[in-house]
């Protein structure tokens, strides 16, 4: 196959499986003619740690010619300890957000 098929039939895939996996739905268009898009969408993809995903973004880099962003060092223990000692609340988020936000990150 050609190189150009090969992008289509990839991204086609990262369409489905995140759409299964993330429920999240991508512009295939965006994804094709917009780098800055589909470097996004591809480190989203990467995050999610699901299987599927990281395959096709694995083939998929490559050929969009996008280098994946990883992180060159391990995060300082020290800043993760404060966020660890802090006491949970008993309050939802969104209570403690200040309102009550009914479909702000949720489907309804």
């Amino acid at each position: 196959m050609s190189k150009e098929n090969d992008k289509f039939v990839l991204q086609t895939r990262l369409f489905v499986i995140m759409r299964r996996a993330l429920t999240r739905v991508i512009d295939l268009e965006y994804l094709r003619t917009d780098r800055k898009y589909a470097e996004i969408i591809l480190q989203l993809a990467e995050d999610s740690n699901d299987a599927d995903l990281l395959d096709v973004v694995a083939k998929l880099r490559p050929l969009m010619d996008i280098p994946s962003i990883k992180p060159t060092a391990a995060p300082c223990p020290a800043a993760a300890a404060p966020a660890a000692a802090a006491p949970a609340s008993s309050t939802s988020p969104q209570a403690a957000a200040g309102g009550d936000k009914k479909y702000i990150g949720s489907l309804r």
